[in-house]
């Protein structure tokens, strides 16, 4: 493993604060982007638009923590579905495919 990739401890704050700084860098190509430390690197979660944002995030969150990227579960869906997927997950409701009409693909 290259140097600048060695697994290093963060706090939750340095979590946080990484997490926040990702998010507006991304702005709305990614939204509720999630960082999760494990096995001495990272875990993405969150939902963008494009395959790009995917990979932006997921640049962005390996340059800024100097932590090896373990998973990258951020889903891909359509712009509409983003909207209405956020909607439903801030109000607890249920996630059907049929409502918001995505097509998630998984990577």
């Amino acid at each position: 493993m290259p140097n600048s990739m060695k697994p290093t401890s963060l706090t939750l704050q340095d979590l946080e604060c990484h997490q926040t700084r990702i998010q507006k860098y991304l702005g709305s190509r990614v939204q509720q982007l999630q960082l999760q430390t494990y096995g001495g690197g990272l875990i993405l979660r969150g939902l963008a638009r494009t395959y790009h944002a995917k990979q932006l995030a997921q640049h962005a969150a390996q340059s800024m923590t100097r932590l090896a990227i373990v998973a990258n579960q951020i889903e891909i869906v359509r712009a509409r579905a983003v909207a209405g997927l956020s909607a439903a997950v801030e109000s607890g409701g249920p996630l059907h495919c049929s409502t918001w009409e995505s097509e998630v693909r998984l990577c």
